[in-house]
């Protein structure tokens, strides 16, 4: 990876922080008061809905900071952590957290396609 590559991937890691600490941070105490029972459990919802995605989005933040921290030290950032290969540099751009090359990713994702799965309540043997 070229340093002029690192360095657009970098910025894009950086916004992408910012934003998502934004949008973590973002004030949600405004209470209303509503005495709708219909009206309290659609606010409900909504409010379970957000904090599902914020948890999706602190997620996703510690993804951006672990490879932050990979460029920043001088790590492994851009290899894939299965084969040792570069990650390609599209990839990157796009998904500028991954850690694995796209082949790998494919294969794992596979992987995981082929695992059984179990009926409700029961457990798989072997998996």
């Amino acid at each position: 990876m070229t340093k002029k590559d690192l360095a657009k991937v970098l910025k894009i890691l950086e916004k992408t922080k910012f934003d998502l600490e934004a949008k973590i941070n973002e004030d949600h105490s405004a209470e209303t008061r509503l005495t709708d029972e219909v009206d309290q459990s659609i606010e409900l919802a909504n409010k379970q809905f957000k904090e599902s995605l914020r948890a999706r989005d602190a997620a996703y933040l510690k993804k951006v900071n672990l490879a932050l921290h990979r460029i920043n030290t001088g790590g492994n950032f851009g290899t894939c952590q299965e084969c040792e290969e570069e990650i390609a540099v599209k990839r990157l751009f796009i998904r500028p957290t991954a850690f694995l090359c796209t082949p790998c990713q494919e294969a794992q994702e596979r992987k995981k396609s082929q695992l059984p799965v179990a009926p409700r309540g029961e457990k798989v043997l072997g998996a």
